[in-house]
């Protein structure tokens, strides 16, 4: 089954050719579509097309290089098009290996008739997929010599994308490659003719410019005499881990035999009192400076990963009580909580797990030191439409230059305090009317402009919406309420 990508900025070209497809004799998974760069890029990365018709003109001659190496990378059968019949187009199909270049506008019935071409093409070029073996039946069965391992890894898995990465660097210049769960495995028997650790740096170099994933290299070359190939692929397996300290895009040498120390990751009674203290001050000086402190220097890497984690969710839980403390129950915050939690769970990176942690962290304490000022805000406004409600020209903007804030931050301010602009001016007025209607003989007109509702009839409708009653039938309640 196909996956097919077609890349072209007519979106009814784009619509034209996926019903083509769709009615074609390939068998077609999925047909997907690019209308830029961007979206070419990274479908081809995320989806590895194994058929891909693409557009020549919507590329600029930056974006060729890149497209064409990225293409050169996944391989998938190309259908060139374009609306230049020039020789400078029909060398760039011949590239990057298109199987035909289709000159636009384009014919579907010629279209039509290169689907055989395309599915005997198709039949030729298997997909490739990396072989999983388990780790007992190379590692510790295999009795041959090796002069050095390499264990390639990515932050996002791409274990079948590193095999067909390393595919460029030709059969002969690899040993043995050895695909697991979520790495890479090379294994060298002899000393290859060109230094490892450059080998290493340019993996890491060709991955980085045609792929968003970042890769480390891990290199054991050399190992002890008796040395055994499961000993250096457990070491290299530790070592791996380092990334979650030093970062990816790098190669990372075997220079020791890494042995992890335990230490108890949850917080202390001293260090959660600490806690309690920082969050309480609302102070992020001192909160970066012990989340620095704690986890950055540990560059040894001595310390497994998942302890650390363990310990940081510790961290996390202290905060958690924090904000329930402070009934910090926002939308925004209990998502910023919840992602905060994911990443400490499957961040790659410490480091950038702690700058994620801070600036949630500042977050939290951003939204602590405006709530004083919010209420200080709604209390003025308040008390100012308290003072001016009788004004029949009242409007929020006056309220809001009064306080000295926008308009719609007020709105919103209020809204967040269950009550309204509109409702708390309408509340006073009812309030202000009924008054007048039980304790004065005016006319319902001379209510209304009172009250600041200019008109008796707007008033007659909004009182009766209030209270039930119209304004008449409320007086005359409250008389024989009197009377009684």
């Amino acid at each position: 089954m196909h996956t097919v990508l077609i890349a072209d900025r007519d979106p009814l070209e784009r619509s034209g050719l996926k019903w083509l497809f769709g009615r074609s004799p390939l068998v077609c998974q999925s047909v997907h579509e690019a209308g830029d760069v961007a979206s070419l890029l990274s479908l081809l990365e995320n989806e590895q097309p194994t058929i891909v018709c693409l557009e020549f003109d919507m590329l600029s001659s930056d974006d060729w290089s890149h497209v064409k190496k990225v293409l050169a990378h996944y391989e998938p059968i190309v259908l060139a098009l374009s609306a230049e019949a020039t020789y400078a187009t029909a060398m760039r199909a011949l590239d990057i290996q298109a199987i035909d270049l289709f000159i636009k506008p384009l014919s579907f019935e010629q279209f039509q008739r290169r689907f055989h071409q395309l599915q005997e093409v198709a039949r030729q070029k298997q997909p490739v997929h990396a072989r999983v073996i388990e780790k007992d039946d190379v590692f510790k069965k295999d009795a041959l010599p090796v002069h050095a391992l390499l264990l390639l890894s990515t932050d996002h898995g791409d274990v079948d994308r590193i095999v067909v990465f390393l595919r460029q660097y030709g059969e002969g210049a690899l040993a043995t490659v050895i695909a697991q769960q979520d790495h890479v495995v090379l294994l060298f028997s002899d000393k290859p003719v060109a230094p490892l650790d450059q080998l290493g740096q340019r993996f890491v170099f060709d991955w980085g410019q045609c792929h968003q994933s970042q890769l480390s290299v891990i290199l054991y070359e050399d190992p002890p005499e008796g040395t055994s190939l499961d000993e250096m692929y457990v070491q290299a397996k530790a070592h791996c881990m380092q990334t979650f300290y030093q970062g990816f895009q790098q190669v990372i040498s075997v220079r020791r035999t890494l042995k992890f120390r335990k230490i108890d990751p949850l917080l202390s009674a001293e260090a959660q009192r600490e806690w309690v203290e920082m969050l309480d001050e609302g102070a992020l000086a001192p909160i970066k400076a012990w989340l620095y402190e704690t986890f950055l220097p540990s560059s040894d890497g001595d310390i497994h990963p998942e302890l650390v984690r363990i310990q940081l969710t510790s961290v996390l839980a202290q905060v958690r009580r924090f904000m329930i403390q402070q009934r910090m129950d926002e939308a925004r915050l209990e998502r910023a909580y919840h992602e905060m939690f994911e990443h400490i769970l499957h961040g790659k990176v410490l480091s950038r797990i702690v700058q994620a942690f801070i600036l949630f962290i500042s977050q939290l304490l951003e939204a602590q030191a405006e709530k004083p000022s919010m209420t200080d805000v709604i209390e003025q406004a308040v008390a100012f439409i308290d003072r001016s409600y009788t004004q029949s020209d009242l409007s929020l903007k006056d309220v809001a230059q009064y306080v000295g804030r926008n308009p719609s931050y007020l709105s919103a301010l209020l809204s967040a305090n269950r009550q309204s602009f509109r409702d708390l001016v309408v509340q006073r007025r009812i309030e202000k009317a009924k008054e007048l209607l039980a304790n004065e003989p005016c006319s319902i007109r001379e209510v209304a402009l009172r009250s600041g509702l200019k008109e008796a009839n707007y008033l007659s409708r909004i009182f009766k919406k209030e209270v039930g009653l119209t304004p008449s039938a409320f007086r005359q309640q409250q008389r024989i309420k009197l009377k009684a």
